[in-house]
């Protein structure tokens, strides 16, 4: 009695050989049952005495599965012997992102994960059982990873799929007001202050631009000229790194 491939990995199939003779009558027939339910018949390929039936695993457990092959002469009188052969689950389940990869949003959007979706050759579907990590916070300009693992019933376990998210700054910061002190004329080579009010989206971003316009300035000739140290206040801001 011989298995090929023992154990076998789930679907794929597992031939089993047994050699059957008779030194008086001929052998009318071998037969193979497996788990007491599904019956194979056994052949020689019309000659010889190996006789052989190939099983196909899919859809049976992954688990022991027992087995009886009977030989009957052609006078009737049978011969029984018994094995077992193990299905294993060898393969590991597949996970395939759902939308894009990678993804753009902007800072202060709400950014929602398309996420994935995962099949196992054994279990089937096994969505419910991915293990999602998102670490996207949209309130802060960077580059993040979000990444999907998955195991199916036979601990097997997925090759890690991720996707890249960019959080990104695209609106320009606008000057609310600003003001200038002192406001009244100043002398050659006093020193004035601006303060701009502005704001944006990224909150991180605003704070620096603040903090970076509230500049002292040193009144040069042509400033001296001026009537009001306010009617020289042009202000203009783009982004600045924090």
């Amino acid at each position: 009695l011989t298995e090929v491939t023992d154990p076998v990995d789930y679907a794929d199939p597992i031939v089993i050989s047994i050699d059957a003779v008779d030194d008086i009558s001929s052998v009318a027939s071998v037969d193979l049952v497996v788990d007491g339910t599904t019956s194979y018949s056994m052949s020689n390929g019309g000659s010889g005495d190996t006789y052989s039936a190939t099983i196909d695993t899919t859809g049976m457990t992954v688990d022991v599965h027992t087995y009886e092959i009977t030989a009957t002469d052609s006078e009737g009188n049978p011969s029984t012997t018994t094995d077992d052969f193990t299905v294993q689950d060898f393969e590991i389940p597949i996970i395939l992102l759902v939308g894009s990869d990678p993804e753009t949003v902007g800072v202060g959007n709400t950014y929602i994960d398309a996420g994935a979706t995962a099949s196992d050759n054994y279990d089937g579907d096994i969505t419910a059982d991915i293990v999602t990590v998102n670490p996207v916070d949209t309130s802060v300009v960077d580059t993040y990873t979000i990444t999907y693992d998955v195991e199916d019933s036979e601990g097997n376990a997925a090759i890690q799929v991720t996707r890249t998210v960019d959080v990104v700054d695209t609106t320009a910061p606008s000057i609310d007001s600003y003001e200038v002190s002192p406001t009244n004329t100043p002398e050659l080579g006093d020193s004035v202050i601006i303060i701009a009010t502005v704001s944006d989206n990224d909150m991180a971003e605003m704070c620096a631009l603040t903090a970076s316009l509230m500049a002292t300035v040193s009144v040069s000739d042509m400033l001296a000229d001026l009537v009001n140290v306010s009617d020289m206040a042009t202000v203009s801001v783009s982004d600045l790194p924090v």
